[in-house]
């Protein structure tokens, strides 16, 4: 096979508006995401001579209707559909020849889910968690400008999650609770590159808040096993993070740490579950980020280890007649070799959040994140 290199740019912006009518939340967001990755063959059959070379550059314009149903604390029901559309240009440079060709894209998403907790007697309670994601993904067929026809692509997707987890509450004097918890989910993935692949995880941990110590922590053992035909992929971690804020109100130093311990044993399997529509509890109560299909995973394990310091300065001022809690961050991350560093500053008033970071992993990749909310 080839051993190919790339690099690339992507930069991406989005805007939503939700109001809140009794027990109902209704909102849109629409979004402009582009990009380019620029692929070159460096060794393999075909890269004798000049390499081949492949460059992409894509838009999507899209739009995101969203809604929830919050009848009660105990029950929660919330619904988004998504269609974007956009341009995707391919350039291939083959044995000094060079030619080009444009094709439109469509992309349609939906998914909804539900979240029930049900509270019983001495601080037990059992939270249920199910929902449902499709995804699909079209890229028009045609000519490059040498007349060579290319042929129309089709991506679908489609997951079906479950989630239940189970805890105690304790609480003590002082004012700090313990919340050890089990926690046991299944998924199905059945689109394209994922048929009929099933995921099992399990996980069990605790969440301790204590705040007259300005502590608060969480520490989770998890087992996630996935099969497809006779594939399997295990993978076993270990997650926590500790929080210190001596104060308790965010001002002043605070330090985060959050390590990590992962074993991974088979090859890890396309679909949804792994890198596609995530459903974990994100901005629209329950949806991510639509991504790439993944690739596959070698056995091996990896140790982690994140920190955050931060320095929170009350009664700061963005604009006159506008305080609020200014906090200065910076962040370094450790994992398998591959190191990460950033920063940032974080503004909060009582209607508006304004986030600002920049972030650099050992993969010489660097993002910059800009996120301002504004309440009514």
């Amino acid at each position: 096979g080839n051993t190919y290199k790339y690099n690339g740019d992507s930069y991406g912006f989005y805007l939503g508006l939700d109001g809140r009518y009794d027990e109902y939340l209704l909102g849109v967001a629409v979004g402009y995401t582009a990009g380019d990755v620029r692929l070159r063959t460096v060794s393999g059959p075909s890269a004798a001579g000049a390499p081949d070379r492949s460059d992409f550059e894509s838009e999507l314009v899209s739009v995101y209707p969203y809604a929830a149903w919050q009848p009660s604390e105990r029950l929660s029901v919330w619904l988004l559909t998504g269609y974007g559309q956009g341009e995707l240009e391919i350039e291939e440079r083959r044995d000094a020849m060079t030619r080009k060709a444009t094709s439109d894209t469509d992309l349609w998403l939906g998914a909804t889910g539900l979240s029930w907790r049900w509270p019983t007697a001495g601080g037990l309670d059992l939270l249920l968690r199910l929902s449902a994601a499709a995804l699909h993904g079209e890229t028009d067929g045609g000519r490059f400008d040498d007349d060579m026809p290319y042929d129309r692509t089709e991506t679908d997707a489609q997951q079906l999650q479950g989630e239940m987890e189970l805890g105690q509450v304790f609480g003590f004097e002082d004012g700090g609770r313990l919340r050890p918890y089990l926690r046991a989910g299944a998924s199905y993935d059945f689109g394209d590159g994922a048929r009929d692949t099933v995921t099992g995880e399990f996980g069990v941990g605790f969440k301790l808040h204590w705040p007259r110590l300005g502590l608060e922590t969480e520490w989770e053992g998890q087992a996630r096993l996935a099969s497809k035909s006779k594939r399997d992929y295990r993978e076993y971690t270990g997650t926590g993070t500790l929080r210190y804020d001596l104060g308790g109100d965010r001002r002043g130093f605070q330090l985060a740490l959050r390590p990590s311990l992962g074993l991974v044993r088979g090859v890890a399997l396309d679909g949804l579950g792994a890198s596609g529509v995530a459903l974990d509890g994100g901005a629209f109560g329950g949806l991510g980020t639509p991504g790439a299909v993944g690739g596959g995973s070698a056995p091996g394990k990896g140790l982690g280890l994140r920190s955050e310091l931060a320095y929170g300065i009350g009664g700061a001022r963005l604009a006159r007649g506008l305080p609020g809690l200014l906090t200065l961050y910076g962040e370094s991350g450790l994992a398998s070799g591959a190191s990460s560093y950033g920063g940032g500053l974080r503004f909060e008033a009582e209607r508006l959040l304004l986030d600002a970071g920049l972030r650099h992993d050992g993969n010489s990749d660097s993002e910059f994140l800009l996120d301002a909310t504004l309440r009514f």
